[in-house]
């Protein structure tokens, strides 16, 4: 009979509730991290940009948040899924093709974005002046 304390396959197992709480703890913090240095940033941007070149900002972070998560179509979630349960041969393969993916669909984005980016910017900002943005 196998000791409840030293069971991998169990699904309570301390060992692997530490090695969560640990991962948590670390991510989470990196993403604290993001938020508290962006609100620190808010003083600096308000005295050095206008209202409307902080809203234009504000919609461009947006746009840029959301069409990442159309661009990669979840492959980066999919790829450390899936990474860890491959060998050392199938490790590599399954990481080049992912960066050889993310490459050219961002590529073709960023190529996209640019030839749009009057229409963008008008609809968008609500201004085509802003398209340098």
């Amino acid at each position: 009979m196998t000791s409840l304390k030293n069971c991998l396959s169990c699904p309570f197992n301390m060992s692997r509730v530490r090695s969560l709480f640990k991962s948590t703890a670390i991510y989470g913090a990196g993403d604290l991290f993001n938020k508290v240095v962006g609100f620190l940033l808010i003083p600096l941007y308000t005295s050095y940009l206008t209202p409307q070149e902080y809203g234009a900002y504000n919609m461009l972070f947006l746009y840029s948040a959301l069409s990442g998560i159309v661009v990669l179509l979840g492959t980066n979630i999919a790829f450390f899924r899936f990474f860890v349960n491959f060998d050392e041969t199938e490790r590599k393969k399954v990481l080049s093709s992912t960066l050889v993916f993310i490459t050219i669909t961002s590529a073709i984005f960023l190529f996209a974005t640019y030839i749009l980016r009057h229409p963008l910017a008008s609809l968008l900002l609500g201004n085509n002046n802003l398209s340098h943005l």
